[in-house]
């Protein structure tokens, strides 16, 4: 598996990806909008080097996001993978990857997914991240927001 920058010829790919209205409201809550190519091409423009695509064999096999924050904190978010690719460990390599090339500047990595996400919640607590905040968005569905403290 490799990474690379998203560039335009990317954008298509995963708008296909974040269509899925289940999927969506899974990883992103039900208080956000499907997205559509501008979006993410406004989304993309506005934090450059923030937006990573996953390869295998020559295919695009998911994407992840890593935007950093300020000087000291960075966001680690959205890992897609390519449900014909799932369950290899591709989300662990990648994060992994991430934390020990770029995030190594970073004295905190944060995560956000929604308590709907049981396998993004897992994988993180896996990763050695901790919840540090747990906000509600509906009744049914809270926002979890984790950290990973690097020592120093």
């Amino acid at each position: 598996m490799e990474l690379t920058l998203i560039n335009k010829n990317d954008i298509d790919f995963v708008v296909e990806a974040l269509s899925d209205p289940e999927f969506y409201e899974m990883a992103r809550g039900p208080e956000v909008k499907l997205v559509t190519h501008d979006t993410i091409e406004q989304e993309i423009n506005s934090v450059p080097g923030a937006w990573w695509i996953m390869w295998e064999d020559g295919k695009r096999i998911g994407w992840v996001r890593f935007t950093p924050k300020n000087v000291w904190v960075a966001e680690f978010g959205q890992v897609i993978v390519d449900p014909e690719y799932r369950r290899k460990g591709i989300g662990s390599d990648v994060l992994r990857l991430i934390l020990n090339s770029v995030g190594v500047v970073f004295k905190i990595i944060i995560s956000t997914t929604t308590s709907k996400n049981v396998a993004a919640i897992n994988h993180l607590t896996k990763m050695g991240f901790e919840p540090v905040e747990i906000r509600p968005i509906t009744d049914s569905v809270k926002r979890v927001t984790f950290q990973k403290r690097r020592s120093q």
